[in-house]
């Protein structure tokens, strides 16, 4: 994604940050939010409202128009996040064959239309994704999909600096000062490690 963008190794890390206090303010606001609106000890007791505590408290504090149209706003969330996964995913699928490390590399590395698009690696992984999503439908297929997709976000973060944490210690890695935190960059790779 970084070759699309102008002057990558300043917008990227830029954009990252922003995006990762925006995302933090947003967690730390809707954690307090939910926390005020349990109506009583009681409630989260319940077996009923055991089962999804969030969507109970939200429509115990909204009447039912507006608690549909949260829901709402939920799948479209979910759905932008689909997305955003299957953009990176057939992305990172173009960049490998482009490298020639894919069967089928010169086919997935085609881009196509105006704009370059890889419309190939987007259909590819779009037809992995649904063949894989068809068979392994039970009930709580959308939980463990959901704790997977979390716990590799976070993993996909940590290799990139992990690799630069070995990169700093065996002396490879050269700080450029044109880059986004400069030389505060070694002190804020350690803490993100």
């Amino acid at each position: 994604i970084a070759e699309e963008v102008k002057r990558p190794k300043r917008a990227v890390p830029r954009a990252m940050v922003v995006s990762f206090f925006a995302i933090m303010s947003i967690v730390l606001l809707s954690t307090l939010a939910f926390t005020l609106a349990v109506p009583s000890d009681a409630f989260l007791q319940d077996p009923d409202n055991a089962a999804d505590p969030a969507v109970a408290i939200i429509a115990s504090a909204f009447p039912a128009p507006v608690f549909r149209g949260i829901l709402a706003l939920f799948v479209i969330a979910f759905a932008a996040s689909l997305m955003t996964i299957q953009i990176t995913v057939s992305r990172i699928v173009w960049a490998t064959a482009r490298n020639g490390e894919l069967p089928f590399a010169r086919t997935l590395s085609r881009l196509s239309g105006e704009t370059g698009l890889p419309r190939v690696a987007v259909v590819v992984t779009a037809v992995i994704a649904a063949l894989l999503f068809l068979p392994f439908q039970s009930e709580g297929i959308q939980m463990a999909l959901i704790s997977f997709s979390s716990v590799g976000f976070f993993i996909s973060f940590l290799f990139p600096i992990l690799g630069l944490a070995i990169a700093r210690i065996r002396g490879t890695w050269r700080d450029e000062p044109r880059l986004f935190l400069g030389r505060a960059g070694r002190v804020v790779s350690w803490l993100a490690l």
